[in-house]
């Protein structure tokens, strides 16, 4: 409708309700019940209606990133750190199992704020990357790249949005939730979760 592609990340230790678990980190949902789960635990604490996904492991990940050419990121002193075979900040073509390292980061400053932003920093640099390649390579990069995630779209479905964005190079926007002015950390029972304002978060989502 807007011609826009958002990134949003859901902070990981969002304190929701878990359908059949009751209270829990929001990453949990994943953990006891995959993609399906997560989904349903979404929809019900955001009133959203998400029906598809796509998700990917971490050795996928990496497998998708080194059959792409590798990803160029600027990373700080800091990260160069964190991430095998750096020792400076620079830009840097990391292979997959260094973009892997990148987007998992969370000891530095920020904590999991900055790598949700880094993990969608990684999406954009991937979705400008592929959406500048021709059409006519979708078909040998989706011959490669589907075995590697794990979806309930049809490989038509894909090929049509990617057609789309080819075609239309949709704005690309990100966001993350809950915003800070929003939630607070808590430790209940020992155990620190992120807890927001529901109704305000939802509010803002949407």
């Amino acid at each position: 409708a807007h011609n826009t592609v958002k990134t949003t990340s859901i902070m990981r230790d969002s304190y929701v309700n878990i359908s059949g678990y009751g209270k829990d980190k929001i990453n949990h949902a994943f953990v006891f019940g995959g993609p399906q789960l997560a989904i349903k635990t979404l929809n019900e604490n955001f009133n959203l209606t998400i029906t598809k996904y796509i998700a990917v492991n971490f050795s996928d990940f990496s497998a998708i990133i080194d059959k792409l050419g590798g990803i160029e990121i600027k990373v700080s002193d800091d990260e160069a750190t964190e991430i095998p075979g750096l020792e400076k900040g620079g830009t840097y073509k990391l292979t997959g199992d260094q973009a892997l390292a990148y987007s998992r980061i969370r000891c530095l400053s920020g904590g999991d704020y900055e790598r949700t932003h880094r993990q969608r920093m990684l999406l954009e640099k991937l979705y400008s990357m592929l959406a500048s390649r021709p059409v006519t390579q979708y078909s040998e990069m989706a011959e490669e790249l589907f075995p590697m995630i794990h979806t309930n779209l049809t490989n038509r479905e894909i090929m049509i949005y990617s057609a789309y964005i080819a075609a239309s190079r949709p704005r690309l926007l990100q966001n993350r939730f809950p915003k800070d002015d929003m939630a607070s950390s808590k430790r209940i029972n020992g155990i620190y979760y992120l807890v927001f304002e529901e109704k305000e978060t939802t509010e803002a989502i949407h």
